[in-house]
């Protein structure tokens, strides 16, 4: 992880086109086993390509609301783990010239941890998607329980079928009072 290189920076236009990657992206992207990322591919592209997750899509326009409106910095703190770690980071947007936004995601801290097939991406997947939160890496287990990917991996039996489920992203109910906090401090 140290060799990544932080922050990871992108910036989008006003029309929220994805117009610059830095390096650290292909790095991120290599380290993360992500081809469709690699190479500046995102560039061109509308960031909402890339957030599909209604409750996550809606955090992230009022975020970018406030950021083109007041021309102030938001940040909030999320997670992007791999199979053997837990990362916790920074997501900075700030506002630039012709109401483009730029962000750079920077590391909190790094936990190892004994890896978990399930954040593999070259896991088989099939069958219905699990909902993961982008933002804290919690797995909705019941309609109104969220738990720590080790606890939901036993909780649901996850590895009792092969292959595993396909991973969705959303936002749990306490990331998004989080966020709204943070959009209204």
């Amino acid at each position: 992880m140290d060799s990544l290189q932080w922050p990871v920076e992108y910036q989008i236009d006003a029309s929220d086109t994805i117009c610059h990657v830095n390096d650290a992206w292909n790095r991120f992207a290599q380290a993360g086993e992500a081809p469709e990322l690699l190479d500046s591919k995102p560039v061109g592209e509308c960031l909402w390509r890339y957030i599909a997750d209604a409750e996550t899509r809606h955090i992230y326009e009022q975020m970018l609301l406030k950021v083109r409106r007041r021309q102030v910095l938001v940040s909030v703190p999320f997670r992007c783990d791999s199979a053997a770690e837990r990362r916790f980071l920074w997501l900075s947007m700030s506002p630039l010239e012709d109401g483009g936004v730029g962000f750079a995601c920077e590391v909190d801290r790094v936990e190892a941890r004994e890896s978990v097939p399930l954040l593999d991406p070259s896991q088989e997947r099939s069958g219905e998607a699990l909902l993961i939160c982008g933002w804290c890496k919690r797995v909705r287990v019941s309609a109104d329980a969220w738990e720590e990917i080790e606890q939901a991996v036993a909780m649901l039996h996850l590895f009792d079928g092969i292959p595993l489920p396909p991973i969705s992203h959303g936002i749990c109910p306490a990331c998004l009072k989080e966020a709204y906090r943070a959009m209204t401090a």
